[in-house]
C-alpha cells in the first residue's frame, strides 16, 4: 500500500512538473529605478509570487560574488561589484526590481551597470547574451525552487496518509 502511495504521488510530482516549468520571455526596455531611467532586461515569470521571486533573487546573486542589499524605499535589490565573466572584465552593479503582477505572477526588472553605460543590445551586442544568460539561469532557479515546494508538499501529504 505504501509503495503504491509512493508511485501515486511521483506521478503526480512528475505531471505538476510541467506546470512549474517557467516559460520566461525576456525583453529589453527602458524603465525607471532609484538611480534614473536606464535600459533593463525584463522578464515574466509567470505562476509565481513577489515573496518567492524575491527570495530566489538573493540567493541566486551569492553566486556572482557581489555584496546584494534590499532597499526598502526604493523596493528594489543592489548587488555591488557582481562577477560576470562574460558580461565583463571589470565587476557590474546590479540593480533588480520585482514587481507583482497578479494572476499573470510576476516580473523581474534587471539593469546592468558596466560601469560608463547599462547594457543594452544596441551599444553592447557581444556582451548582451550574458545578461539574458544570467535571467535564463534565474527563472531555472525559480522552477527548481517551485519543485522542491511541490515535492515538499507531496511529501507531507504522504506522511499524513501514514
Amino acid at each position: 500500500m505504501k509503495s503504491l502511495m509512493l508511485t501515486l504521488i511521483a506521478f503526480i510530482c512528475c505531471l505538476n512538473y510541467a506546470d512549474c516549468q517557467i516559460e520566461a520571455s525576456i525583453k529589453e526596455e527602458t524603465k525607471a529605478n532609484s538611480k534614473g531611467s536606464f535600459n533593463a532586461l525584463v522578464m515574466e515569470l509567470p505562476g509565481t509570487t513577489g515573496k518567492e521571486v524575491n527570495k530566489a533573487w538573493s540567493k541566486f546573486m551569492k553566486k556572482y560574488r557581489g555584496k546584494t542589499k534590499f532597499d526598502r524605499r526604493a523596493n528594489e535589490y543592489m548587488t555591488d561589484d557582481a562577477t560576470i565573466k562574460e558580461m565583463s572584465d571589470n565587476t557590474v552593479d546590479i540593480i533588480a526590481k520585482v514587481e507583482e503582477r497578479g494572476a499573470d505572477g510576476t516580473a523581474i526588472s534587471v539593469w546592468f551597470n558596466l560601469g560608463v553605460s547599462y547594457l543594452s543590445s544596441k551599444d553592447h551586442s557581444e556582451r548582451y547574451p550574458a545578461g539574458e544568460k544570467l535571467l535564463k539561469l534565474f527563472a531555472n532557479q525559480v522552477s527548481a525552487d517551485m519543485i522542491e515546494q511541490e515535492l515538499a508538499k507531496a511529501e507531507k501529504a504522504l506522511k499524513d496518509l501514514e
